[in-house]
């Protein structure tokens, strides 16, 4: 009896560890930040993750702020990973702030965060300062020109946009007129009238074409379009 009061007591004070470690890991919030440079807003295979110069703040569902970190002072920042733990379950925020980087994906992140989840990791993109937006980069340029180049390069690339430009025009006014021709072939022969049969009296004999069957006589006024006309040898 002693020894199962024992066992029972073992059984509760490890049940009680377990609760009581796992109520102070919590639940995690991550955000991994790295340098976008093409601004795609996506982590390419090429590209490399910021290990400083991000400012990362937590909210709760009140958008409260409940804590903040800098990325330098992460113990993931060769990650390029900033963490919040210990946070017990319930929807969370988190706002990331980058003095170098221009944002090329949200810097306002919301997700449920559980203890018993896996942590919550979310991507902030963020393009150098000296490399210029696709926006920027657009306006710098005048049907694929680049407004930047020398202006003998620009000659050079106006000169290609025309020739490129005549001869998509060439080539679509000859498919153009050759449809036409084509068109009209067609209108012609729908519009040729057949010329009709005329049947003569006995220098002329008409024979019934039917597969299988023997010729035999036909009228001459049958007009069946399946009949053939077969001159007579001697006519001339």
């Amino acid at each position: 009896m002693n020894r199962m009061r024992y066992g029972v007591v073992l059984v509760a004070l490890g049940l009680a560890v377990i609760c009581t470690a796992n109520a102070q890991a919590g639940g995690q919030f991550c955000v991994r930040n790295y340098a976008d440079d093409n601004g795609n807003g996506l982590l390419d295979a090429d590209e490399r993750v910021l290990n400083s110069g991000v400012g990362v703040e937590l909210l709760n569902s009140n958008n409260i702020v409940v804590a903040s970190t800098r990325l330098q002072d992460s113990p993931n920042a060769e990650l390029g990973i900033v963490c919040f733990q210990g946070l017990v379950d319930g929807r969370y925020s988190v706002l990331v702030a980058a003095t170098d980087y221009r944002a090329t994906t949200t810097n306002l992140f919301t997700q449920t965060v559980s203890a018993s989840a896996v942590p919550v990791v979310v991507e902030f993109g963020g393009q150098p300062l000296d490399v210029p937006a696709a926006s920027e980069a657009a306006g710098n340029s005048l049907l694929g020109i680049d407004l930047q180049m020398s202006p003998a390069a620009q000659r050079q690339m106006i000169a290609r946009v025309a020739v490129s430009t005549v001869g998509a025009g060439f080539v679509v006014i000859v498919m153009a007129l050759a449809g036409v021709v084509v068109f009209q072939m067609r209108q012609r022969r729908r519009a040729t009238p057949l010329r009709p049969v005329t049947y003569q009296n006995t220098s002329v004999r008409q024979m019934d074409e039917i597969p299988g069957g023997a010729p035999t006589p036909i009228k001459p006024n049958d007009t069946n379009p399946m009949r053939r006309i077969v001159i007579d040898d001697d006519l001339t």
